[in-house]
């Protein structure tokens, strides 16, 4: 009998359900990056929240993939059963604010018990990122093996039907992350950019429902019943394959990201272009193999040539890549637009190769059409657990223990690996030469790779000049490394990937240090220290006793262990009882930390060199401070307006003058410092040139400050640039 479900009533179905999913997976992608947003404002930007994000993605994905699996082999209408799913979703999203606000309850409560253990807080993200986000999550995975038994009904061409489906679907999400990423979110904010995907949504679900009220229920006839998911040996080498691919995606994903921050600013433009690019290069290999699959009747070993190609091609262009390092990073600074160019023709191809395996596979599986369904489901599933254990072992594991070099190493053997797990089982000769083939062009990419003394190091080695590299060390945040400029002026420069975060002979890091300590009415007692970066700030603590806590936050444990190595001036600190160091994320630290401070001091990046910094020059993160400190307290932050535009600065200072009603704008000589209390401003010049009298600190003044001779009353108050009223104007 036919198992065509496409009445001849419902012709509309073979254009009109690529459509309707292509939407569906751009609002699927716009709520991962509105979720990832909202949930940054409850766990912090740090990237363990956003990997737990990711995982809880994957995982409810995966769950969803393997119940649809079920339910696309039993249900007798599937076009309403795909509305009904597309209608479930919308109804959760709705539903994800008001669980938000509950969730950050729970988190706030639990916070204290569990902040000092990075492990027991990255658990209690888990859960409720968990709680929150897997039942639409799921419900989103349900689609893809139920409207593949929708549209692959035409038998002998179940591999181009499943392959152009989920190619329809990749490239909606493709738009969604750019148009999110790039437009959406600065023109109509993250609220207003989920409505956006809700409705998007609704109008999905709509259109599914309406197509599906002609459609006439498939009735089991006998000896029309489903074969179950084969289970001899080849299903499941093939699932093993599938799986390993989908550890490859995602795996060669965060890989390119880590060496893009080597070439470009660290932007939601670099994030949104470079998910883009690999979606859309998944898009059309999907499109293309799943045709061609149709037309083999060797498919097992174009699988396998797919994912030794696609691990070929990877390497190659991230070998390739190093050498282009230079008139990239360079004209991307001038040209945005380029930036976003370059990531697309990089990644198109190798992704393109990797991402055709699905309709394959589904294919492989799949004797007739009506089974295309529940075995994509399961395939489906499976690759989804591989990029979940992808997405927890790369960025935690693979890259703080191996480097790039290594893990790129142990990715390829990877891809070798699943490309001869496809090939065993059919004839013994052309599987030999492929893996000879396979072998031959694994030692040409070593050969390249010890010319060019690998991928990070040659890299580095452009980035240097004539500078010395003295360390280099990459962990889970991106790459640590320092370098010792030459020339007459010697001086130590820590970076963080692409940005130099302290430079050991920039005196401003130091003095504004001061300031705050030397206007203060009292002594601070307590002292929290934000994005310590290279810790020069938190030099002038040395020379007032009378501080008793020293608590400094970061992000990035290597950022902290490179500035107490390498910069000398941070060598008390390393022996200051009153210091603590904290690995947190600053924002998550001031919302949910139950102790106040007189001072709080941050040295955040500027948003123009890292993205997630945005969040600390907002409203929220200013509340969050101005919460933590006790009466009379001060919190300072350096306005960076070198990397601002006029209208960012302005924007800036009203911002935080909307949260302090007393501000004073004072010179560090090389940025304005904003300095923010709750309370009037008592500055009692008898105390400050008491305070400049002491011997100690009149001496580091004089070393830091350099003409500006910061050390005498005058020449430290010409120092005021804006107060108050002229603070907010």
């Amino acid at each position: 009998m036919s198992t065509d479900v496409m009445t001849p009533g419902l012709p509309a179905l073979r254009w009109a359900l690529p459509l309707v999913y292509a939407v569906s997976g751009a609002c699927s992608l716009i709520y991962e990056l509105v979720w990832m947003r909202q949930l940054s404002l409850v766990f912090g930007s740090g990237f363990t929240a956003v990997s737990v994000v990711t995982a809880v993605f994957f995982a409810g994905l995966a769950a969803g993939g393997a119940l649809g699996s079920r339910l696309s082999r039993t249900a007798l209408r599937p076009v309403r059963l795909y509305g009904l799913l597309e209608l479930g979703i919308t109804i959760a999203a709705l539903l994800v604010p008001p669980a938000l606000s509950l969730m950050e309850q729970c988190y706030a409560a639990w916070y204290p018990a569990v902040s000092a253990s990075l492990w027991k807080t990255a658990c209690i993200r888990l859960v409720l990122a968990s709680a929150l986000l897997l039942i639409p999550t799921s419900l989103m995975g349900a689609t893809v093996p139920v409207i593949i038994r929708c549209y692959s009904t035409r038998e002998g061409r179940n591999g181009g039907d499943s392959g152009l489906i989920y190619a329809m679907n990749a490239l909606g999400a493709a738009a969604g992350v750019l148009s999110a990423g790039c437009v959406l979110f600065r023109v109509i904010g993250v609220e207003g950019t989920s409505m956006i995907a809700v409705g998007g949504n609704a109008l999905v679900a709509a259109l599914a429902l309406a197509l599906s009220r002609k459609e006439q229920p498939q009735k089991q006839r006998a000896g029309d019943v489903l074969r179950p998911l084969p289970a001899d040996r080849n299903a499941r080498r093939l699932l093993l394959c599938f799986a390993i691919s989908g550890f490859l995606y995602i795996g060669y994903e965060l890989v390119w990201i880590r060496v893009f921050l080597l070439f470009f600013r660290d932007s939601v433009y670099l994030y949104a272009a470079s998910l883009g690019a690999v979606i859309a290069g998944v898009a059309a290999g999907s499109a293309v193999s799943g045709a061609v699959a149709d037309r083999l009747s060797s498919r097992q070993n174009f699988l396998g040539a797919l994912f030794a190609g696609a691990a070929v091609l990877q390497t190659a262009f991230l070998l390739g890549i190093v050498h282009l390092h230079r008139p990239l990073s360079m004209l991307s600074f001038r040209y945005p637009l380029l930036e976003t160019l370059v990531i697309f023709l990089v990644l198109i191809p190798p992704f393109a190769v990797s991402g055709g395996s699905f309709p394959v596979v589904t294919r492989l599986l799949s004797q007739h059409a009506r089974e295309s369904g529940s075995h994509a489901g399961r395939a489906y599933a499976v690759n989804t657990v591989g990029s979940l254990a992808a997405a927890l072992l790369t960025p935690f594991l693979l890259l703080p223990l191996l480097g790039l070099d290594g893990t790129v190493w142990l990715l390829g053997a990877c891809g070798l690996a699943a490309a001869l797990l496809a090939w065993l089982g059919r004839d013994l000769f052309p599987c030999v030469r492929n893996m000879g083939l396979c072998c031959l062009a694994a030692v040409m990419l070593l050969m390249a790779s010890e010319r060019q003394q690998g991928i990070f190091s040659g890299i580095l080695n452009q980035l240097r000049g004539d500078a010395t590299l003295i360390d280099a060390e990459q962990g889970v945040l991106g790459s640590n490394w320092v370098l010792k400029t030459s020339g007459p002026e010697e001086q130590t420069v820590l970076y963080e990937n692409l940005v130099a975060f302290s430079r050991g002979g920039s005196p401003s890091f130091v003095i504004q240090g001061f300031i705050p300590l030397l206007l203060a009415e009292k002594t601070p007692k307590s002292v929290l220290g934000l994005c310590f970066g290279g810790g020069m700030t938190y030099y002038a603590t040395r020379f007032f006793p009378d501080i008793q806590d020293i608590d400094l936050i970061d992000i990035s444990s290597g950022n902290v262990d490179m500035a107490l190595k390498y910069l000398p001036v941070n060598d008390a600190l390393k022996k200051d009882a009153r210091v603590r160091f904290f690995i947190d994320d600053a924002y998550s630290y001031t919302k949910y930390a139950e102790k106040n401070y007189d001072l709080i001091l941050i040295d955040s990046n500027p948003p123009f060199y890292s993205h997630a910094c945005a969040t600390l020059y907002s409203r929220e993160f200013y509340s969050c401070c101005a919460r933590r400190l006790n009466p009379g307290g001060l919190f300072t932050q350096v306005l960076p307006i070198k990397q601002m535009t006029l209208s960012e600065a302005t924007s800036v200072l009203r911002t935080f003058a909307s949260v302090f009603p007393h501000c004073l704008l004072w010179w560090n000589e090389l940025d304005p410092l904003m300095i923010g209390s709750c309370t009037p401003f008592s500055l009692n010049m008898n105390t400050v040139e008491k305070r400049l009298d002491n011997p100690a600190t009149a001496q580091a003044l004089r070393r830091f400050s350099g003409v500006a001779k910061f050390d005498t009353l005058g020449h430290f108050l010409s120092g005021l640039l804006l107060a108050d009223d002229s603070f907010r104007a």
